[in-house]
């Protein structure tokens, strides 16, 4: 058994113990927050720093890919009210930007 470890090695025990959780409870990642609730910043040497926190659901990455897919659909559907594009390619669109 091994008494001292580095900082780094103990937040990604806790990082894998809490992306288990996750997974198993919500079917969403694990994301290191600070205590603000945003996404937490390696510090100096690659350490966290602060208090080790963290929350089930989509990164900040994966937030603005959502981000970017909502405002897809708002100008897809202002090319179908506009009528520059049919129903039929609005719904296929729309279906190609929900599976990204």
């Amino acid at each position: 058994m091994t008494l001292f470890t580095t900082s780094a090695k103990i937040v990604e025990n806790l990082m894998e113990d809490a992306e288990e959780f996750c997974q198993s409870e919500f079917g969403k990642e694990a994301v290191l927050t600070s205590s603000r609730g945003e996404e937490a910043k390696m510090g100096f040497g690659g350490n966290p720093t602060g208090s080790i926190e963290f929350r089930c659901g989509p990164s900040v990455t994966s937030q603005s890919t959502v981000s970017d897919s909502l405002d897809e659909l708002l100008k897809l559907k202002t090319l179908l009210d506009s009528g520059a594009i049919t129903q039929e390619e609005y719904d296929e669109l729309k279906r190609e930007i929900l599976e990204q």
